[in-house]
């Protein structure tokens, strides 16, 4: 484990302790959605230089990818990377080296080549000012993404169509995927954390 969890556990300690007497108010949501529906939100300025461009197979793929790496990037001093002339930090940090790494190698893009993944690839991906948290914890994610994928046909675009784009009865209805993901050890701890 890395040294950085320890400490983001504390210090969310306290949040999630109050957590447990927070509680929804359906009468309330049609509200807030209204108030949400109000509210502009720019963008950041030059976050459409992340934006991946590619066929709906590799944007799938990029889509999968860099949202189950997307977590944890607390650290004192945030990591960051350069790309298209900007310094990225944290989540745009990940982005930003996935998108350098598939620039530079396109069999980034396939489930193989993350099942086949290596601390140094991590380390090259990630290269920049500082080091990305949990690079052992994203190697695993990484790995046990394309082994799940690869055991559903390879592509992420084959499951969402099977499952007609509605999340809740895929995977583990789709016909071509023998290893669902319930049975993830990732994916059990999320659902049931010690």
């Amino acid at each position: 484990m890395s040294s950085a969890l320890p400490d983001v556990v504390k210090s969310v300690a306290a949040v999630v302790h109050l957590l447990r007497h927070v509680r929804l108010v359906p009468d309330e949501v049609p509200r807030y959605a209204e108030v949400l529906a109000k509210t502009v939100v720019p963008p950041e300025e030059g976050v459409e230089a992340l934006l991946f461009r590619g066929d709906r197979d590799a944007c799938a793929q990029y889509v999968l990818i860099s949202d189950a790496l997307n977590f944890c990037f607390w650290s004192e001093r945030p990591w960051s990377v350069e790309f298209r002339g900007r310094r990225w930090a944290r989540t745009y940090a990940m982005m930003a080296g996935l998108q350098r790494a598939i620039a530079a190698d396109a069999s980034w893009l396939n489930a193989s080549r993350w099942v086949a993944a290596t601390n140094a690839d991590v380390d090259r991906i990630f290269a920049g000012e500082g080091h990305i948290p949990l690079p052992e914890k994203r190697l695993e994610i990484l790995r046990e993404t394309g082994t799940v994928l690869e055991n559903c046909g390879g592509h992420f675009t084959r499951l969402v169509d099977e499952a007609e784009c509605d999340a809740a009865g895929w995977p583990t209805g789709s016909p071509s995927c023998s290893h669902p993901f319930a049975t993830s050890p990732s994916i059990a701890a999320v659902r049931s954390p010690s």
